[in-house]
């Protein structure tokens, strides 16, 4: 994200849920909530350390010096595949029925 640095995908849609939320409180006339401030002691969060039945792969490397022309052609549709396909790893749960 070129306008707030965000370092990952899954980091900017979180800032752009942040900001529905916050335009969302603002357009009804919601008194506004700051999101990092939801979770309270109180609060139940499920501790999950690991997720199963999920690949993992390295993102693709992007070497810019050997191939200058790469940002502006983008990836082969195989390496966007590849790459669109891959687990974030963003800590949320992945819901898939496990196979019997």
């Amino acid at each position: 994200d070129v306008i707030s640095e965000y370092p990952s995908a899954v980091a900017a849609i979180n800032g752009g849920r942040k900001a529905a939320a916050a335009v969302h409180h603002f357009m009804y006339g919601l008194e506004f909530q700051d999101p990092d401030l939801l979770i309270t002691q109180h609060s139940r969060i499920q501790n999950v350390t690991q997720i199963q039945q999920v690949e993992t792969t390295p993102k693709t490397a992007w070497d810019d010096l050997a191939q200058p022309m790469a940002a502006a052609t983008g990836f082969s549709e195989a390496k966007a595949r590849k790459e669109a396909n891959r687990c974030l790893q963003c800590g949320l749960i992945c819901y898939e029925k496990q196979q019997a």
